[in-house]
Formats: C-alpha cells, sequence, structure tokens
C-alpha cells in the first residue's frame, strides 16, 4: 500500500509508504484514492478532517479521511458558489489500496478548480 505523488505533468514524483504520517504530508492534494474492492474515490485530501465536523478535528489522523469536491463547479469558467460548499465522502483507511496525489493541485497553490483526477 502506497502513496505515489505526481508533478502537474504527470511525472512520478515520489512513492512512501501508506502510514498515517505520510497521509498528513498530503493534505489538500487532488487525489485518486483506490480501494480493497477494486472502486476509487477522487477528490481533494483531508486526512486531517479538517472539512468535516468540527468537532471531530483534532489535528491528527485516525481511521478515517475525508475526500472532498467542489458542489455545483464549473470547470469552463473556472467558478463555484461557496455557499454551495463541498461534497465529502468518508473513506476507511484499513479500506485503502493506494493514494496517487498531484502536488500544488489545489487551488490555493494555483492548480485549476477541478473535481476531475487528470493523471
Amino acid at each position: 500500500m502506497y502513496i505515489k505523488t505526481y508533478q502537474r505533468n504527470g511525472k512520478l514524483a515520489s512513492t512512501d509508504k501508506l502510514t498515517n504520517e505520510n497521509l498528513e504530508k498530503i493534505v489538500g492534494m487532488l487525489s485518486k484514492v483506490i480501494l480493497k474492492n477494486g472502486n476509487f474515490v477522487v477528490g481533494y485530501i483531508d486526512p486531517l478532517r479538517i472539512e468535516g465536523k468540527k468537532e471531530e478535528y483534532d489535528g491528527t489522523v485516525h481511521d478515517y479521511i475525508y475526500l472532498w469536491t467542489f458542489k455545483n463547479l464549473d470547470e469552463e469558467k473556472q467558478n463555484y458558489d461557496i455557499k454551495d460548499g463541498f461534497n465529502i465522502e468518508k473513506v476507511i483507511i484499513s479500506d485503502i489500496e493506494d493514494v496517487h496525489s498531484i502536488l500544488y493541485s489545489h487551488p490555493r497553490w494555483g492548480g485549476r478548480l477541478t473535481n476531475k483526477f487528470w493523471i
């Protein structure tokens, strides 16, 4: 079980073991989480559960993470209404096979507003 990080151009930047400590390092990155059952979930990774229920946040990784995407995002116009909020999906860490994340993909780092994993 690994976390693979990629540069925006698709080139593999690093491969690390899937640990709570390494999950903390990819907070906010657009990620594709591949589950042991073969399914996958795409979204901005939130292992600290910052965007979830505020009482859940304690600054540490527990047994689950969140992946969030923009609600009502117009990717062509690069626009969404902040009051619409986010779609948040809970993923149990023990169900994860691998994680693929794109470095600096979060819009606050200059990435595009997108809900699509492009690598």
